[in-house]
């Protein structure tokens, strides 16, 4: 009598990135490994490419330290970006289109921020803590805002600004690292006549305000390593202003390592966790990693085995809003660039999921609108490129890079008490193209076999498609087996393909074994 064929499904629409060191409770949805995916579809699918903005490369090759969508009206678009040769720029597909301004400081990290004057002038302004901060209203002409604090002199320069509230707001200069200083309401250049000020935060707490942003009518600033606060501009009158804590136990990274995704505010620790904002609101000074940060025992171990923290104050982050996506740069260990991007998937709000792309060097982030009217991330190289991501082909230049994931070690028989016969493993799969999605199979943690699963598709040919019983190729749910052989306790997969402008989808893993004997 022929042995039962038993199933086990590892399903690839809940799980993703999970670094627990544990061995008896791992998620069989989860994954060890996630690398260049995506799971927009709820799929474990290869993310998209990669495709220079600027054909011809930035004169000199810099590194691209800030990056900005400015859109001076309805009808033009400016790509700014700061170098790490000490320019601001307009770029295009032809590299530099124009030059602002020069002879800035070398390698310094830009942050750009708009704001809207009281003439509904749109201007963008440029902070680096080491420059006097810029302005322009029309991404042609480049200059020193008009009239900043006395503090704002030399090299003691704000690191950072804020739009909040109808005023400019700009913290961080190395003299009074505790100190957040802002404009008169109808200029956003004047920071010295009757309207303007200043206001101490905290100065016993932390190194100095690194960042800040503005959400739900509320200015937040952060320090580092450690401190958030906000201001309460609520009275009318400016003298009555004042900073309250809201904790000490969390602060932030960088300048750039936080951003708002659609309901809340995402940002770096010092420590290297992710934080939400509306976690600390209602923690307050009891915030701490189990409360507020973002699925701590499934990233930790990753943080701390990949991030180099000496480099942690260079991470920026951006919301691709399009997706529900939280991206942020960082450097690996043993990098002097941000050559990693850890992604966190939000478009299921009740499971948020983790992700790792190697492909791009992303040493500035920003969002920009594209030729179709979609809003993209962009990301500057170190070699004086920007590009899109997230294209359709699965490229980056017309190169291949490779999709990969690892799955559990996942027991057939539970707790893997008794061993088992393996017979196939069936994908089921959005079809996407004729190649393969190569499988590595690990029987008990040893390397057993390959197989190739076929993306292809199959179904209705042109010239004989019957309206209601056939199917056109490429829009249906398919599945696809290969015979694996060999007996275990605990199988694992690891998937990949590596070519051109290949892809794979896959909605679950299906193992066909059945069982064996229980000798050890």
């Amino acid at each position: 009598m022929p042995a039962e064929v038993l199933t086990l499904e590892i399903p690839c629409s809940t799980g993703g990135l999970n670094s627990m060191q544990t061995i008896g409770n791992f998620p069989v949805e989860d994954l060890r490994t996630a690398e260049n995916l995506t799971y927009e579809d709820d799929t474990w699918r290869k993310e998209g490419g990669s495709a220079k903005i600027n054909t011809t490369v930035i004169t000199d090759t810099p590194s691209i330290l800030g990056l900005h969508d400015f859109w001076p009206d309805s009808s033009t678009q400016k790509r700014i970006a700061a170098t790490s040769d000490g320019k601001i720029i307009v770029f295009d597909v032809d590299g530099i289109h124009a030059t602002l301004t020069s002879g800035l400081t070398n390698n310094k990290m830009t942050v750009f921020v708009e704001a809207l004057g009281a003439s509904t002038t749109r201007k963008l302004f440029s902070f680096n803590g080491a420059d006097a901060v810029k302005v322009t209203s029309n991404g042609v002409t480049l200059s020193t805002i008009s009239n900043p604090p006395t503090d704002w002199a030399s090299t003691n320069q704000p690191v950072a600004g804020v739009s909040h509230n109808g005023r400019l707001w700009g913290f961080g200069n190395a003299n009074y690292p505790h100190t957040v200083y802002y404009s008169v309401l109808t200029d956003h250049e004047d920071f010295k006549s009757s309207g303007s000020g200043t206001i101490r935060v905290y100065p016993g707490e932390g190194e100095k305000l690194i960042g800040g942003i503005d959400f739900a009518g509320r200015l937040y600033l952060f320090k580092y390593p450690r401190g958030i606060y906000y201001i309460d501009d609520s009275d009318t009158s400016t003298s009555n202003w004042l900073c309250k804590k809201l904790t000490s136990s969390v602060g932030l990274a960088s300048p750039l390592a936080i951003a708002q995704t659609d309901n809340d505010v995402l940002f770096l620790s010092a420590e290297g966790l992710i934080y939400s904002l509306m976690s600390v609101q209602e923690y307050g000074e009891a915030a701490s990693v189990k409360t507020s940060a973002i699925l701590p025992e499934k990233i930790g171990n990753y943080i701390r085995e990949n991030m180099s923290m000496t480099r942690i104050q260079n991470t920026t982050a951006c919301y691709y809003g399009y997706k529900h996506e939280w991206h942020l740069a960082y450097s690996q260990k043993g990098s002097t660039y941000n050559n990693r991007r850890l992604v966190l998937d939000l478009h299921n709000i009740a499971i948020p999921r983790f992700r790792v792309s190697t492909k791009d060097i992303c040493q500035a982030m920003a969002i920009s609108r594209d030729d179709d009217y979609l809003y993209r991330p962009m990301v500057g190289d170190n070699a004086g490129f920007v590009r899109f991501i997230d294209e359709s082909t699965r490229s980056k230049d017309g190169i291949a890079y490779t999709g990969k994931f690892e799955t559990a070690d996942v027991a057939l028989v539970e707790k893997g008490i008794r061993r088992a016969n393996l017979l196939y493993v069936e994908a089921v799969f959005k079809p996407l193209g004729d190649h393969n999605l190569t499988l590595d199979v690990y029987r008990d943690g040893t390397f057993s076999e390959t197989v190739a699963l076929n993306m292809g598709a199959t179904g209705g040919i042109l010239g004989s498609f019957v309206l209601g019983t056939d199917k056109l190729g490429g829009g249906n749910v398919k599945n696809t087996r290969a015979r694996i052989v060999g007996d275990c306790r605990r199988v694992r997969f690891v998937g990949y393909n590596a070519g051109v402008a290949q892809d794979f989808s896959i909605s679950s893993l299906i193992v066909g074994y059945s069982v064996g004997n229980e000798r050890v």
